[in-house]
């Protein structure tokens, strides 16, 4: 179905439910960020690789937070949102 937001958007009535690709390895998602230019600098890459790359396959949590008295939301809000949509694709 293509609807107006694209392939995976639900049909006019249905309940919309997000689907993600398989996981990406993390050596793969780690590249893509640093492709878009979302890592400026990193401490300790290959212990960050090995924390996302977990053998135990134990969940990852990210948390981004936000001013809640804050009247709106603005572009400088998109880039950590961004980021956890790239998350939850990369699995």
């Amino acid at each position: 179905h293509l609807g107006p937001l694209g392939p995976h958007a639900a049909p006019p009535g249905a309940r919309a439910r997000t689907t993600y690709p398989r996981p990406m390895p993390t050596s793969a998602f780690l590249s893509d960020l640093h492709a878009r230019g979302l890592i400026h600098q990193c401490s300790d890459e290959s212990a960050l690789h090995a924390h996302l790359a977990d053998p135990a396959g134990s969940p990852r949590n990210a948390y981004c937070g936000f001013d809640p008295t804050a009247d709106s939301l603005t572009i400088g809000n998109l880039v950590p949102l961004m980021m956890l949509v790239r998350l939850a694709r990369a699995g």
